[in-house]
């Protein structure tokens, strides 16, 4: 009953925005008949019978073309949700809240919006804002992990840890959030931190996203300058076949950065028949460090003889 309850919801939360859009519409195309009108009755000479038979027609069209306008956009804005979601997006991490008709869940609806927009800041700026309203501990959880991660694609690690774990402290838990939680310790610099929590990860054993912690370590070592431990956790992840071929790729280029020239070229080749997501891009990048190392190798002496 509750999946039919929000399913209602949502039906009539769709037929609000698609009236209120095609109000806009039902406006402009009443001005412009309306102005049709002045303009043909001004022209036949005050006929009287056209003065009061236009008016009634423009109004019957008005209520039709809004009609069909409210038909056609209702379907546009519904097709947006799953058939039993009330949700637009991440209907499995916001779960039961915020899916009331009421302001908390309209506010976060637009926030909501505006993240999967990319406008992050305005998204994050809604978010805070919601908590200013009466809303739930759970509601609670939900906000702090969608402020977390506003912060952490605005670059700000830091914050986004906090409210991360202030998310935890509500209960919420998501499998996504623990990743994102170890990235922003690995991108402020606190590597040791980062591993503890991706092998915490790895040691619960349920995280839905369990076979991709390998290879996100061998990453997070690469953009540290780390090439011999990232080259660990990458030939680690080849030997259990996790998120494989970006395992392969992972291995080829810490081996071009320890100069294992052959042996990167050997795991660059799997790593492309293995069909690595955008190969053109791994290629080049591939290539520019392999050509670093290189000259690392055999540096060009500047002196002339």
């Amino acid at each position: 009953m509750k999946f039919l309850f929000n399913r209602f919801k949502r039906n009539l939360l769709c037929l609000k925005k698609a009236a209120k859009e095609s109000a806009r519409l039902v406006l402009v195309t009443y001005y412009v008949l309306s102005a049709f009108f002045v303009i043909s009755y001004m022209s036949d000479g005050a006929n009287t019978d056209f003065a009061c038979e236009f008016p009634i027609a423009i109004f019957g069209f008005t209520l039709l073309f809004d009609f069909i306008a409210i038909i056609v956009l209702y379907i546009n804005e519904r097709s947006k949700y799953k058939f039993f979601s009330f949700h637009k997006y991440d209907g499995n991490i916001i779960g039961d809240n915020f899916n009331d008709l009421n302001k908390k869940s309209f506010a976060f609806s637009k926030a909501m919006d505006l993240l999967f927009a990319h406008d992050v800041k305005n998204a994050l700026d809604k978010f805070i804002s919601i908590k200013d309203l009466e809303i739930t501990d759970d509601e609670k959880g939900v906000l702090d992990f969608y402020i977390g991660r506003c912060y952490q694609l605005m670059g700000y690690f830091s914050n986004a840890s906090t409210y991360y774990e202030n998310a935890v402290a509500l209960n919420f838990h998501n499998d996504l959030m623990d990743i994102f939680n170890a990235r922003c310790y690995g991108d402020m610099g606190e590597y040791d931190r980062s591993i503890q929590l991706y092998n915490e990860i790895l040691s619960e054993g349920k995280n839905e996203y369990k076979s991709i912690i390998r290879t996100d370590i061998g990453r997070m070592l690469l953009r540290a300058n780390m090439p011999e431990k990232s080259l660990e956790w990458f030939e680690k992840a080849v030997e259990l076949r996790e998120d494989y071929p970006n395992a392969l790729g992972g291995c080829a280029i810490a081996c071009a950065l320890l100069h294992k020239f052959d042996k990167g070229e050997e795991y660059y080749r799997k790593a492309i028949l293995n069909n690595i997501p955008d190969s053109q891009g791994f290629t080049t990048y591939y290539k520019e460090v392999q050509a670093v190392a290189l000259t690392e190798e055999h540096p060009v002496s500047s002196d002339i003889s």
